[in-house]
């Protein structure tokens, strides 16, 4: 009998983990989006506005390599916990989706 993937033991576990670090890699880039927006507003200096969305950028993409490099569950677990952390974010922010 052929065992998938989705049936060894440790299968959840690995995928609530790389869920947890998309919520973790959302969590970092909607804090950063919404500093952003507090400098492009507010803020004097507009160098740190225009260079961080640069490094939400490699963030967020570097996260989604390593969480690739695990394969396609993996992948899919991140991108679930980046969405749980994008509805977060909106809720906090009162937004409707």
């Amino acid at each position: 009998m052929i065992l998938f993937p989705a049936f060894e033991p440790g299968f959840a576990l690995f995928l609530a983990v790389f869920a947890l670090f998309g919520l973790l890699l959302g969590a970092m880039h909607f804090s950063a989006l919404a500093w952003n927006v507090r400098l492009l507003t507010h803020g004097r200096r507009l160098a740190p506005a225009f260079a961080l969305p640069l490094l939400r950028l490699a963030l967020v993409g570097g996260g989604f390599a390593f969480a690739a490099s695990h394969g396609a569950g993996a992948l899919l677990a991140c991108l679930a916990g980046l969405l749980a952390a994008r509805a977060m974010a909106l809720r906090i922010a009162a937004v409707p989706p």
